[in-house]
């Protein structure tokens, strides 16, 4: 007969692995370590099995075949490691390494990271993968600063944490990838293609999961009671902008994963669910058809960049 010992064994590290709102493993270092190292490997690893099998094979087979629109795409990618290493250590004084791990599972920062792999692998798709999957972030993060730097104030608010006296400078330099990333995918693997929204809907799915699995709504004692904090009442400021400390314990709810920001103006945008069966796909849905309006119309500019650049070579 099969010995028990191994089932009882997974079952025990699948349940260590789950977040539970004020157990003390979240204080630790092991859990935070483990949910950084699996949510990064699974959601790399299986993104890049996914675009090997299932998303060039369908897409990008026949001619032309699709390439990295400079030489030295690795130097490209080193540059995008050196700066999260960077971010990594500029944030780690405030933050604490238990809290800096679950802030690394924001999309913005993971899909970094992805990017930077599927440089290094060759596969333009899946660069444009990464940068769709945060695109409405990026995005509203233009608007906020162009409307701060011509009016100034924040019509969205994803961005306004960075005019707080409370955020330092190095926080404020190691968020600037808000505003060049996406820029930095369209000028390596550009033009974009609207096949690879598809790509990033996996991408979303597993950052969302395992954000939702690995990380808990807050960063707490045990000895704090387990309901809700109020929403932080500075704005809405998603990658880690929300204040340090709250008066239940550091606001994490990374991802959006366990509730939608009260302080959202839009009503639709509400759906959050106690069920994070419900709460999840509901929160992929509005997350996918936020980023489809802003792929398209980044697919365009870099379809329209790269022909002016045809262009001008012609003439040179």
């Amino acid at each position: 007969s099969v010995s028990p010992l191994p089932m009882v064994m997974v079952q025990g590290v699948l349940a260590f692995l789950q977040a539970k709102q004020g157990d003390a493993k979240h204080l630790g270092l092991l859990h935070p370590v483990l949910s950084f190292v699996l949510a990064y490997a699974v959601t790399i690893a299986t993104s890049i099995w996914w675009t090997l099998q299932v998303h060039s094979p369908l897409f990008d087979s026949s001619p032309p075949i699709r390439e990295f629109r400079v030489q030295r795409v690795e130097t490209v990618s080193y540059g995008l490691l050196v700066y999260v290493a960077a971010m990594v250590l500029c944030r780690l004084p405030s933050m604490g390494p238990a809290r800096l791990c679950y802030e690394m599972l924001w999309s913005c920062n993971l899909c970094m990271l992805l990017a930077a792999v599927a440089m290094l692998l060759g596969s333009p798709a899946l660069v444009a993968a990464s940068a769709c999957a945060v695109s409405i972030d990026q995005v509203m993060w233009y608007v906020d600063v162009a409307a701060f730097a011509l009016l100034g104030r924040w019509p969205i608010g994803v961005a306004k944490y960075m005019a707080w006296p409370e955020t330092s400078w190095a926080r404020r330099v190691s968020s600037t990838h808000h505003l060049w990333f996406l820029p930095c995918c369209a000028a390596v693997a550009g033009p974009f293609h609207l096949s690879d929204y598809l790509l990033s809907l996996v991408v979303m799915a597993l950052v969302a999961s395992l954000s939702r699995w690995l990380t808990p709504f807050r960063l707490a004692p045990p000895s704090v009671p387990a309901a809700a904090p109020p929403a932080p009442a500075r704005g809405w400021h998603p990658c880690g902008g929300s204040p340090p400390t709250l008066k239940n314990g550091a606001y994490l709810n990374i991802n959006l994963v366990h509730e939608v920001w009260k302080d959202v103006k839009f009503d639709f945008l509400q759906a959050t669910h106690p069920n994070g069966f419900v709460h999840v796909p509901r929160l992929l849905f509005i997350w996918g058809a936020l980023n489809l309006p802003c792929w398209v119309l980044l697919c365009a500019l870099s379809r329209a960049a790269a022909g002016t650049e045809g262009e001008v070579a012609a003439v040179v």
